[in-house]
This record gives structure tokens, sequence and C-alpha cells, in this order.
């Protein structure tokens, strides 16, 4: 299986964790609107990092990344479903992006260089409409996994780690990308063995840490190396809890009568003036499909 959320706990629970693979969502996704490269690279990494952190939050709906940019970039949404069900798209200006080279990104940074200045925002809504979370953080840092960084530092305060790999092959001209974060446990939920020092546990986040940055990409993107592998390397001489896989796959909500309700929330002008050739086109900006609305389908 390529396309999972792994997560796990470590030392005891000191520190929780997960671990994401998307190959085919990436591909799914990316396929619909024949993306530049340069795009998908930022999207497929928007898509991971949407991964990790849902996977850090209990809840029972929807989890979304908003990133706005003032650059090449300036629109990339990315929702997933507590099932796992995933969509995202990116919006960009053509022309600013043919102007960035692949030199800029490299000595820039993806997130200077496509996004330039900015904010990221996490949303978290119950299906139920309970317990909404919002949590946001200016675009700071090279890569979209340093702005996260600075969330955690800054709002939550919480000691988080996260790495994320994105690849291309020019053999099939397919996608992949893979993460994994790593968290130290709230004080007040999760640090359960109170025989250990503050130094004792600050000594174990950092050698923790350390062995996670030691994983190479090649290692994160193989699929051959399943999460058990890849944690026995990295954490074998410490207690390694792992949960159960949940699958992810590409699926869009839009639908037809989806569609109507929006439009019919629009004044008779506004409606008039969306309308060519006695209809009402509408394209879903995640999976590109047109829906043709008439007069009659608006009618109460």
């Amino acid at each position: 299986m390529n396309d999972f959320i792994r997560t796990f706990i470590i030392d005891d629970g000191l520190f929780r964790g997960a671990i994401t693979r998307n190959f085919n969502v990436i591909q799914d996704i990316l396929n619909r609107k024949k993306y530049p490269q340069n795009v998908s690279l930022l999207l497929a990494e928007a898509i991971t990092l949407t991964n990790l952190l849902a996977s850090v939050i209990k809840y029972e709906g929807i989890f979304t990344l908003q990133i706005k940019g003032d650059a090449a970039i300036k629109t990339i949404v990315v929702d997933e479903t507590s099932d796992g069900k995933i969509r995202a798209y990116a919006r960009f200006d053509e022309q600013e992006l043919n102007n960035v080279s692949y030199e800029n990104i490299k000595n820039r940074g993806s997130v200077p260089a496509l996004l330039g200045a900015g904010y990221m925002i996490f949303t978290m809504d119950n299906s139920d409409g309970t317990q909404r979370y919002q949590g946001m953080v200016e675009l700071e840092g090279n890569t979209l996994a340093d702005c996260a960084h600075k969330y955690f530092q800054k709002s939550e305060q919480i000691k988080t780690a996260i790495k994320i790999a994105v690849a291309f092959s020019d053999t099939d001209k397919s996608w992949k990308s893979a993460g994994m974060l790593l968290q130290k446990m709230p004080e007040n939920g999760g640090n359960k063995n109170i025989l250990k020092s503050k130094e004792e546990i600050d000594d174990a986040w950092n050698t923790d840490v350390i062995l996670m940055g030691s994983l190479t990409d090649q290692e994160l993107l193989d699929e051959k190396l399943s999460p058990e592998n890849i944690l026995y390397r990295l954490y074998h001489e410490q207690d390694v809890f792992l949960f159960n896989e949940k699958i992810l796959t590409f699926h869009c909500r839009c639908s037809r009568n989806r569609i109507i309700g929006v439009l019919k929330s629009f004044s008779e002008k506004d409606l008039q003036d969306m309308k060519k050739n006695n209809k009402i086109s509408v394209t879903c900006e995640f999976c590109g499909k047109t829906y043709d609305i008439t007069e009659n389908d608006l009618k109460p």
C-alpha cells in the first residue's frame, strides 16, 4: 500500500509520530489539471504536510490546509476527511511562474521563490459542528515544513519535527511524496513516564529528532521499506508502538446538487451575469468536473 498514514508512539508514550506516503493520491490530483512541475512540487508537499498535521488532531470531519502567497503561486488548498479522503488544488500566475528558475528555488527555497509573503491556515471542522479549531502562521522558512515548525513553536509551543520528501520520476513521469512527523506529547496528557526528569526527556527528544534526521529521502520514499522497517531502523532501542494504518484516497465531494445550492444563494442579477448561452457553467477547482446549470435547475 503506497497511500497511507500510520501513527505511532515511542519512548513509553513520551513522543508521538506519524509516517505517510502518497503515490496514487498525488497522481490522481496532479493529473486532473496537468500542473507545471514547480506547482506540482509544492502541491505534493502541501498534501503530505496535511496528512501529518491531521494525524495529530482528533476530529470527525474535515481538516483543511490553506496557503496564500503573493508570488507565482497564489493559493493552495488541501482538505482531508477523517476517513482519509483527500482533494487539493493550486492557483498560480503562469507568467510569474515562468520567471522562477530552478536555481532560484534551489537558492532561496520553494516557499520564498514560489509563494513569497503570505500565510498558512489550518482549520478543523467536526461534522457535528462542534469544536472548530483554527490556527494561522505567516510563511516563514524555506519550505512548508519550516512554516509548520514555526507554527508549533510560536502558537502551540509543542516541540515538533517534520520531514517531507517529494520526488519526480522521469521514467513514468509520476510524482510521489512521503513524510514523517515526531512530536513531544503535551505535559498534561502524554508524558506518562514520571520516572524521567525533564533533562532526561529533553535528551531523549533530541536523540530521537537526530535519528529521524538521519532518514534519507530515498528511504522515506522506498515502497519496499514499511513503516515498521523504518521505525525499527531508527528506534530499535526504544519502545515503539504502531497504530493501525489509515488508507488515503483521492475523493472530491462536489456534486450537482451542492453547486445548485450554492448558486441559489446568489442574487438574480449575479446569476444573469454568470449566464452564458442560457446556462451557468461551473468547474470544480478540485477535480476539474464541469456542471452546466440551467434556469430550471435553479427554480424553487
